[in-house]
């Protein structure tokens, strides 16, 4: 438990909150609600997959003139 993965069926990134079953459950790193997701579909996440989001909306804000 508390694994950071990648979820490649749904390309999403997400810290691993318990196992029922055959399925885990995943939190966004951020907070917000669970999904549940398959193991094979589960990859260790990269430092790449988890700046990744966090680089997009910098560059969002930074496109819209707002600061960083």
């Amino acid at each position: 438990m508390g694994d950071t993965v990648r979820d490649t069926a749904l390309k999403r990134i997400g810290r691993v909150m318990d196992r029922f079953g055959s399925r885990y459950y995943l939190r966004p790193l951020n907070g917000g609600c669970e999904w549940d997701a398959h193991p094979d579909d589960l990859r260790p996440a990269t430092a790449s997959d988890v700046l990744a989001p966090a680089v997009a909306e910098a560059n969002q804000r930074s496109s819209k003139g707002e600061p960083a």
